[in-house]
């Protein structure tokens, strides 16, 4: 900070900060850093509190707004945000305690987490392919999708630091897509290993009745219609009963 006020000595309005919201993320001191994103964390976690408010009458509208806009907020700073992830267990939290017993309607008593509570937490988190609700757990994801992030560009990140031209076609374009689909497989090779650790839990954690919906919702494929927008005029909004029918947990 001194040194940057010696500097720029010669401009006295200009104001030295520590750190600054760049390009979606943040750039600046770790303890400034940590700072916006808690600030974050909240405001997301208050929009998720909303949203859930919203699902127990229009259940199919809030998990659109949800899958389809409101995740992508976190999940885009958890990209270019170092240790974002490790900040995220409040916004968690209302998404398990809040979100998605809403969404089933399903009111958690606040008590200490079931392993019922806890298994359906982990299959919401799982794909809609997968009889999830594509919801993934911030903490989990956040430091992976960094990583992704920080191999993909480092090639021009290296440059820019060394002063340095870069055939962007060679080294950003053709790696962000080599590393692109790396992520991809290996976030698939996951989410499926995951699957099959809760689809053997099932047995304990639910109760025979749903481990049979689940069966037949598979079978159906019936779960695809949770990512239909609720387009009213081309009858694609589905009522409360219709979305819950639709879900597999």
């Amino acid at each position: 900070m001194q040194k940057a006020k010696k500097i720029f000595a010669e401009f006295p309005d200009l104001q030295i900060v520590e750190g600054t919201r760049l390009l979606g993320g943040y750039v600046g001191t770790d303890a400034h850093r940590k700072k916006w994103v808690q600030e974050k964390v909240k405001e997301w976690a208050r929009n998720v509190e909303r949203v859930a408010t919203a699902a127990e009458f229009a259940p199919h509208e809030a998990y659109i707004a949800c899958s389809k806009s409101l995740q992508h907020e976190w999940k885009c700073v958890a990209r270019v945000v170092p240790g974002a992830g490790g900040q995220m267990e409040q916004l968690e939290g209302m998404i398990r305690d809040r979100l998605i017993p809403a969404l089933m309607k399903r009111r958690r008593n606040g008590g200490p987490l079931t392993q019922q509570d806890v298994w359906l937490k982990d299959v919401a988190a799982l794909p809609v392919r997968l009889l999830g609700l594509g919801i993934p757990k911030p903490t989990k994801t956040a430091n992976r999708d960094y990583k992704t992030s920080a191999t993909a560009s480092e090639a021009i990140t290296e440059a820019i630091l060394r002063g340095e031209d870069i055939d962007a076609d060679k080294y950003y374009v053709k790696r962000g897509q080599k590393v692109r689909a790396a992520h991809t497989k290996a976030v698939k090779e996951a989410v499926e290993k995951e699957s099959e650790r809760l689809g053997s839990q099932s047995g304990q954690a639910a109760s025979e009745d749903q481990c049979e919906e689940v069966r037949q919702s598979k079978e159906k494929r019936q779960s695809g219609w949770l990512m239909a927008t609720p387009l009213k005029e081309h009858r694609m909004n589905l009522s409360p009963d219709e979305f819950r029918d639709a879900m597999t947990i």
